[in-house]
Order: C-alpha cells, then sequence, then structure tokens
C-alpha cells in the first residue's frame, strides 16, 4: 500500500467448495443479471469501505479481539432486494442464527474500537448471486418461484476474514488481508 492511498475493505465468511458449487446452479435464469463469480461467492459480515493506512492497521489488530465459537448456519432462501421497486440484487439468505448475529455484533465493535463509523444498515446475512439493472420485477419473479424450495447445509464456519477489495474494469478482485479463527476462547 503506498502512502496516502486508500484501500477498500470488507469483513467476510467464505464458503466451503461444495456450498459453492451447489450455488452455481442458482446462477443463471435472469435476463440481465451479473452473476458474481463463483470463487467470490461469501458472506458479508461488514462492509467497511475505504481507509487510509492507519486505520487499517488498527482495524487488523481490533478484529483479533473477536472471541466466538465456530457458527453452523443453514442456507434456506433465495429472493431480493429491495423488497419493492425495482429489484437490484438476487441473494440467497440464511436461517436465524443467534450466534451469526453475535459474531457480526462483536465484529462490529471491533471496528468501531478501531475507528470506523458505526454501521446504520441493519443486518441481513445473505450471499449475493447477482446485480441487476433495470430489470423489470416480472423478469424475476419466476426464478424466485422455480428456487423458492432451496436450501443447503448445515455450514460449519470456523474463521472469517478482512478482505480488500480492488475494482477494475474486469469486475472486483478480493484478497486476504488477515484471517481470525473461531474458538471458544480465542485462541487458534
Amino acid at each position: 500500500m503506498v502512502p496516502g492511498e486508500m484501500i477498500r475493505l470488507f469483513v467476510a465468511v467464505d464458503l466451503p467448495e461444495e456450498v459453492r458449487r451447489s450455488l452455481v446452479g442458482l446462477c443463471c435464469g435472469v435476463p440481465g443479471g451479473r452473476w458474481v463469480n463463483p470463487e467470490q461467492l461469501h458472506l458479508t459480515l461488514r462492509f467497511i469501505g475505504e481507509v487510509d493506512r492507519a486505520l487499517f492497521d488498527r482495524i487488523r489488530v481490533s478484529l483479533s479481539s473477536v472471541v466466538s465459537p465456530p457458527v453452523t448456519l443453514v442456507l434456506n432462501s433465495v429472493g431480493s432486494f429491495p423488497p419493492t421497486g425495482p429489484p437490484r440484487v438476487l441473494w440467497v439468505g440464511f436461517q436465524r442464527s443467534e450466534a451469526l448475529v453475535s459474531l457480526r455484533n462483536q465484529i462490529e465493535n471491533a471496528l468501531v474500537t478501531a475507528g470506523c463509523e458505526a454501521e446504520t444498515r441493519h443486518f441481513s446475512p445473505h450471499i449475493t448471486l447477482a446485480r441487476l439493472k433495470d430489470v423489470p420485477r416480472n423478469l424475476v419473479a419466476p426464478y424466485l418461484a422455480e428456487h423458492a424450495g432451496f436450501s443447503q447445509g448445515p455450514v460449519d464456519v470456523k474463521e472469517f476474514r478482512l478482505y480488500s477489495s480492488l475494482l477494475s474494469r474486469q469486475g472486483s478482485r478480493h484478497i486476504v488481508e488477515a484471517t481470525y479463527p473461531l474458538s471458544a476462547t480465542g485462541a487458534p
């Protein structure tokens, strides 16, 4: 990182290969959808945005204070955002998990302690499958109906990661900046 350069960050959970393979089958069927590259399918716990080097260093250290046991997740829904008007995102959602919410809250607290602005949006855990632009809801409805019964899991989450994201005309490239293991004691 060059001094004065900003770095775009987010915190996420990677998905096991078998889960990504099952999601690939969902990544088609809506005309005009920009489907996420299967290698980049992940659960974002917190989008941070652009930060300078000093804040980046504080974030990396502060996230190491998160203490959480591993989390078990079940993927169990397919939907779109926003709920009204033209859809902009197709997603896979998760069965409610208090353990995931607790992990996410600890991550949020660590980021605020590091100097990040508090997140004001409601946490809605999901995996983005596609981004939509000017796609009418009537073209999305058949896709949602076809995949209404989707379910996958359980998925064991044993770590979370801090990623940087480099944007280009070819899409974004995600780089692992740090990995944080989950255990009841905080030790690897």
